[in-house]
């Protein structure tokens, strides 16, 4: 027979390892919700902006169904038409910044680079050497 004394210092032990458990599994939930956050909390700001008009749709049309299928568009085309534009105009200044690199790269003086640069250019030329060497082929290797 387990002795009596003993008996509340196992539920003690009990309780504190579910205690326990529980902070660690409401940490592991927090720390998964929480990329999740700044998309809720724009969510509820855009509900509770739009709760207004959604009402004086519901109003209007009787059907909650039809209400919520237009409120719901209002909102897609509200949040959709700015985040079309910035994509678009971010498309836009990728290929502008790839047409102004490629000018720069183009157009950039390697020999005024290099003289600057004594040791940069035997680097430089040595790189052109190997370049310039025909490739060997894997038969022809002597060596």
């Amino acid at each position: 027979m387990p002795d009596l004394k003993q008996m509340p210092d196992m539920k003690q032990m009990r309780l504190l390892g579910i205690v326990t458990a529980t902070a660690i599994g409401l940490y592991v939930c927090y720390l998964l919700a929480l990329p999740f956050l700044p998309a809720l909390t724009w969510a509820v700001v855009l509900a509770i902006i739009l709760y207004p008009a959604h009402r004086q749709v519901e109003e209007r049309l009787r059907s909650k169904n039809l209400a919520a299928l237009i409120s719901v568009s209002v909102a897609a085309v509200a949040v959709g038409l700015p985040l079309i534009f910035v994509a678009q105009q971010l498309v836009r200044e990728t290929v502008n910044g790839a047409t102004y690199m490629e000018e720069v790269i183009r157009g950039w003086n390697t020999d005024a680079f290099m003289s600057g640069y004594p040791r940069l250019s035997a680097v430089a030329q040595w790189i052109e050497n190997q370049i310039d060497r025909p490739a060997r082929s894997p038969h022809s290797f002597n060596g």
